[in-house]
């Protein structure tokens, strides 16, 4: 979602105005090295024996599966060093008493000394303690967790996205580092802003102090996000789940270009966009925990994540595949909205997703995508009188065809069976949204918010962490009265999303942090919804889940 839009009229100003009224191929993102980000044994290089490193970006790990995890920091080598060696031990206790195992990376310039092991050979289910270590220095420790192989009863999930550095403090990162029951953070984009927004504070300014477009932009870009104490300590507990939105590369970001990309040599232009959008793309792999599915490929990021039979987790790219420019604010009965052409995930990610749809035999499948997949209308109307004046083509909504072809997956068109029990999450409008999911909301001949009938599952949008919503003190009633399907929306603050699942049902939870201008360590329960097992449809929850059972010791 756009914060501030140089060009023409930007959502802000339309918002206030209506509220005053898999293993596929891929193509390989241009401008990135070929070189892939993998361990090279053979390569160690000692640093100099008078000198140190430092890990001064903290540690992290993430795409965790039942038998291995991607752990994750980042070295300062000491001046003059080419390449450095790093090893990390992994143990089975928080004091680091039993050593499961150790592997060895060699890190350097090439990949802005960043250091990223696919740590294997760990049981399913199992919390376990990493520390890195080069020379005499050692990091941080960190904890992590694989997946579960089996016997899932419950599952836990901190969702966020949309955390602008420069316009607040990261405090719900902070209230989710304290939660040591999350099984894994799920982070659906808008992890970096790429713009120079007018911080806070001296204190919140970006770094550079420019829009970010070339590789060195982007990677300082993000090594200033990673030394932010709230993400680092979310980073060392708890293993994050990644996708990009649009500001990892620039603003409404889309296959072939950006709305916020002007092509030509700066400063009259932001260059080449295949070579910024290539930059974009390494800097995220060399800076996240996300495992790389084909080496030298830093174009696929969407991929699944089993736990046990209890989750199917299916994380999507709505941004980078799509093939043609969004459309803001198209007016009513806009052709282009419902164009068979149009692209949101691109046709080979469209198969490998509506394929994993049909194949999951776990009890829910849980679907994230860093734009809202359900309709948000201005005005409501049937689908056969053009379905109404929808805000916001940049979601699903401006690629109808392509959700069309989900909901046929989903239903059981064609006389394949329904897939039920559907959980879809989504960021980028820096509010939290609660809403089923179905084909036509505004045609009560389709569709019951009183019995479920048409509902084909549930979506949950969390807020921000600390982007701003338009109208930052909007109710939403406008909205959900023109949007039956609608059952909340929370605009007032930022904050995350609680997801807890069990086999009988699905929660989210809307959990507020205070105003994010200053540090702080408060936070409120403002309200949950709930989908129970074979009901499709939400019901309002007005206290929230009990803590898990057991939970791993913290890392010290």
């Amino acid at each position: 979602m756009r914060i501030r839009r140089p060009r023409g009229l930007s959502r802000r100003q339309f918002l206030q105005a209506s509220a005053a009224a898999g293993a596929l191929p891929l193509l390989t993102a241009c401008g990135s090295s070929d070189a892939p980000l993998r361990a090279d044994p053979a390569g160690l290089t000692p640093p100099p024996a008078d000198a140190s490193v430092a890990f001064k970006h903290g540690v992290a790990s993430g795409d965790p599966l039942a038998d291995r995890v991607i752990l994750w920091t980042r070295v300062t080598p000491p001046a003059g060093t080419t390449s450095v060696a790093v090893t990390v031990k992994v143990y089975r206790e928080p004091t680091l008493t039993t050593l499961v195992g150790s592997q060895s990376f060699s890190t350097d310039a090439a990949r802005d000394y960043t250091v990223k092991i696919d740590f294997d050979g760990l049981s399913a289910g199992t919390s376990y303690y990493y520390q890195f270590e080069s020379g005499s220095t050692k990091s941080a420790v960190g904890r992590t967790r694989t997946l579960p192989a089996a016997g899932v009863e419950r599952l836990r999930f901190g969702v966020v996205a949309c955390s602008q550095y420069s316009n607040g403090f990261f405090n719900a990162y902070d209230a989710l580092a304290k939660r040591i029951d999350i099984d894994a953070i799920l982070h659906l984009g808008d992890y970096i802003y790429e713009a120079e927004y007018t911080p806070i504070s001296v204190e919140r300014a970006h770094t550079p102090k420019k829009e970010i477009i070339s590789l060195a932009d982007y990677r300082e870009r993000h090594a200033q996000y990673k030394t932010d104490p709230d993400l680092m300590e979310l980073h060392r507990q708890t293993p994050f789940i990644t996708i990009w939105d649009d500001h990892e590369s620039t603003d409404n970001s889309y296959r072939d270009s950006a709305r916020n990309h002007t092509e030509g040599t700066p400063p009259a232009g932001e260059g080449v966009w295949s070579e910024r959008k290539g930059f974009a793309q390494r800097a995220y792999f060399e800076w996240l925990p996300i495992r790389e599915q084909a080496a030298g490929n830093f174009d696929l990021i969407y991929r699944q994540f089993v736990f046990g039979d209890l989750v199917d987790l299916l994380m999507l790219d709505t941004r980078l595949q799509r093939d043609v420019a969004p459309a803001d604010f198209p007016p009513a009965c806009d052709a282009s909205l419902t164009d068979v052409s149009r692209q949101m995930l691109g046709m080979t990610q469209e198969d490998w997703f509506t394929r994993k749809l049909r194949a999951s035999t776990a009890r829910w499948r849980v679907v994230g995508s860093s734009v809202m997949f359900g309709q948000w209308k201005v005005a409501g109307a049937a689908n056969a009188a053009c379905g109404g004046q929808y805000i916001n083509a940049d979601q699903w909504d401006g690629y109808q065809a392509a959700r069309d072809r989900i909901f046929a997956v989903l239903s059981g068109a064609g006389g394949m069976p329904a897939v039920t029990n559907n959980v879809f999450l989504a960021g980028d409008i820096h509010s939290f949204w609660a809403l089923d999911l179905t084909e036509d909301p505004n045609n009560p001949a389709m569709y019951d918010p009183v019995s479920g009938r048409g509902v084909r599952g549930v979506e949950f949008v969390c807020n921000s962490v600390t982007s701003d919503f338009p109208t930052p003190g909007d109710s939403g009633a406008a909205f959900i009265t023109a949007n039956p399907a609608i059952r909340f929306i929370q605009t007032a603050q930022r904050g995350y999303l609680l997801l807890d699942i069990t086999r009988t049902a699905v929660t989210g939870e809307c959990w507020l942090t205070p105003d994010v201008a200053a540090r702080s360590a408060a936070e409120t329960f403002s309200r949950a919804y709930r989908s129970n097992h074979g009901a499709q449809t939400l019901s309002l929850v007005t206290a929230a889940t009990a803590a898990g059972a057991n939970p791993a010791a913290r890392a010290p």
